[in-house]
């Protein structure tokens, strides 16, 4: 075989391995941010399968028209995370003149929580799973509701405890989190109500007490859903 052939044929190889390495998307949503009656914000999520039983989702919370301009909120999440585990979390918080980078990890064969804050080793404990982190929790939740699980924030670790009644076509769901993190109650007595779509699994509502108010996160559109369509809810 001549060297062009080769080359071409190591390129084809390289392309065909480039392309099966490729992120699968499974999901994305879209929702407006409401405190009160007043639109403050959007969120935007997104569910990838990185390959058979290990996933990776990421979480975009940003503030838009004047409130933006008052208070500028661009927080950024991910997390990489398998069926019975998370295996590192990432989240990049820009909140006024507040910022805060966490990274945290998690072994499972010897079940070591290592969390690094600002570039600075803070923590390294051992905690018996399974454990989530607060991203991947919510699509463990989804998936399982009577799932039991350890959720650490990096700081420190708790059981959530959720309730959830069926509705029609909803799941209507309490959760109590008893670590502060990002969307969920800052009073860790007071549960965050979510509404589940029954088909999807794909969270329509969520209605988040705080000292203030209530924070209300609806869905706007949705694509890649879990059944391959794309849908789209004004």
């Amino acid at each position: 075989m001549s060297p062009k052939r080769w080359i071409v044929l190591l390129l084809f190889v390289l392309i065909s391995v480039c392309a099966n390495a490729e992120e699968q998307l499974l999901e994305s949503t879209r929702y407006n941010v409401y405190f009160a009656f007043i639109k403050v914000g959007e969120a935007e999520t997104k569910l990838y399968k990185l390959k058979e039983g290990v996933y990776k989702a990421t979480s975009k919370v940003y503030t838009t028209g004047i409130v933006d301009k008052i208070y500028t909120v661009r927080d950024y999440l991910e997390s990489t995370f398998t069926n019975s585990h998370f295996i590192k979390y990432k989240a990049r918080i820009r909140e006024g003149h507040y910022k805060r980078d966490d990274f945290i990890t998690y072994d499972p064969k010897t079940g070591t929580i290592t969390y690094v804050k600002n570039g600075k080793l803070k923590r390294k404990s051992r905690v018996e799973g399974p454990v989530f982190d607060m991203l991947s929790s919510y699509f463990t939740y989804r998936k399982h509701l009577k799932a039991e699980f350890i959720v650490t924030s990096g700081k420190k670790e708790a059981k959530p405890k959720i309730k959830c009644l069926s509705k029609k076509k909803v799941y209507v769901c309490k959760l109590w989190v008893p670590v502060k993190g990002l969307l969920v109650s800052r009073n860790p007595k007071k549960p965050v109500t979510m509404y589940i779509d029954k088909k999807t699994r794909i969270l329509l509502l969520s209605k988040i007490p705080t000292r203030w108010g209530t924070i209300r996160i609806k869905l706007k559109g949705v694509g890649h859903g879990k059944d391959g369509a794309n849908h789209r809810r004004k």
